[in-house]
């Protein structure tokens, strides 16, 4: 049978005023000069994961953050993170094939068009990319906060609630088997 469910509940479409705030912000950054600083860069793509690309859980958002310098692959016009970078740091190889049973780890991310786009921009520049340095998601995400508070003289909302407005606008406005 069909499931008839629906996903319109007040608090995701409250949610939703979050998220056309945040999106304002954001492309008015997009719209400026870009930024020199790597950990600027790196907010910025993990704000686009977020908000469009469906990074909604901190597990996903550190593997996205972690696997930017050493898993990230292209094949064709897809561009793909494995997010399980920071999950098999100093495991044996054995352990590192059980991780393949946890799916809360063992995911592999492909890029909306718009945070493939900033992904693009920031490899294009290898001083950008740190020489393979890992960036930590709360540097990361800090570092791009202050930028929009320096830039713009606006606030961006902690992550976590960045990740239940970015889960809001997925699951009321994409397939069901997305938002999963």
């Amino acid at each position: 049978t069909l499931n008839t469910h629906n996903f319109a509940r007040p608090s995701l479409i409250r949610k939703i005023k979050v998220f056309r705030a945040v999106e304002q912000i954001f492309m008015a950054d997009l719209s400026g000069p870009i930024s020199a600083v790597r950990e600027v860069q790196l907010g910025q793509i993990l704000l686009s994961a977020i908000m469009y690309g469906g990074i909604h859980h901190p597990l996903w958002a550190e593997g996205l953050i972690a696997g930017l310098t050493e898993d990230l692959f292209q094949w064709g016009d897809m561009l793909w993170v494995d997010l399980w970078a920071a999950a098999k740091d100093y495991q044996s190889p054995e352990e590192k094939w059980f991780l393949q049973r946890n799916p809360a780890y063992y995911r592999r991310w492909i890029a909306d068009p718009t945070t493939q786009l900033l992904l693009y921009r920031w490899l294009r520049d290898p001083a950008s990319r740190g020489g393979g340095d890992r960036c930590q998601l709360a540097t990361a995400y800090g570092a791009y906060v202050d930028h929009i508070d320096r830039t713009q003289g606006r606030t961006l909302p902690p992550l976590t609630e960045l990740f239940a407005t970015g889960n809001a606008w997925t699951v009321l406005t994409k397939p069901s088997y997305v938002a999963a």
